[in-house]
């Protein structure tokens, strides 16, 4: 008997040994780790690019509503006689635009929305545009009807500017609103190209 049990004792285990050769398919730790080595890598990568591509995009956006803005300001001073109309027939002008844009007067301008924060000037003469940009930055468009209404907008016309706000603020802050725009006194430029490069 103890040979019968010997040989069924020696087949089980040759079956056993075959089995669990046959069924070592797993990975090893190794060749774990190099994965995620190569996931990270490409992670490492790929963030930062998107979020560079997300903020041109946000930039983008506010230059975008900026001169879609001007171009509502000039279509309501042409229609007001070359000055702009104000208070409240200011803002029904902008609203029978049609264009989407959502428009405060004062009110800072979210990120990432179709907001324009604007504030009136010179009963008519000039107005300003806020948008907010990426990179906690501030984008400014003036649309000026009148020679020397405001020192540092010497001639009508479109004037740009771009500031940046307080770190870790979120593009909402009160300095980032029409009402309160940078110094006039500076950075205000007649170039367009000034807007969508934050």
């Amino acid at each position: 008997m103890s040979q019968s049990l010997l040989r069924k004792q020696r087949w089980l285990h040759s079956r056993l040994s075959e089995s669990k050769e046959e069924g070592e398919e797993g990975f090893t730790l190794i060749e774990l780790l190099i994965v995620l080595l190569i996931i990270g890598i490409l992670l490492a990568i790929a963030i930062p690019t998107y979020l560079s591509v997300v903020g041109s995009a946000s930039s983008r956006t506010a230059a975008t509503n900026l001169q879609t803005a001007i171009t509502a300001a000039d279509a309501a001073a042409t229609a007001n006689g070359d000055v702009l109309p104000t208070g409240k027939a200011l803002l029904a002008a902008f609203n029978n635009q049609g264009d989407g844009i959502q428009w405060n007067s004062g009110a800072a301008a979210k990120i990432n929305t179709n907001e324009i924060s604007y504030a009136e000037g010179g009963n008519g003469q000039y107005i300003i545009f806020e948008a907010a940009g990426a990179n906690n930055t501030c984008e400014y468009a003036a649309a000026v009807y009148a020679a020397n209404v405001v020192t540092q907008f010497p001639t009508p016309g479109t004037y740009y500017n771009i500031s940046t706000i307080a770190s870790g603020s979120t593009g909402t802050a009160a300095t980032c609103t029409a009402a309160a725009p940078p110094a006039i006194t500076s950075g205000w430029s007649q170039n367009s190209n000034t807007l969508g490069n934050s």
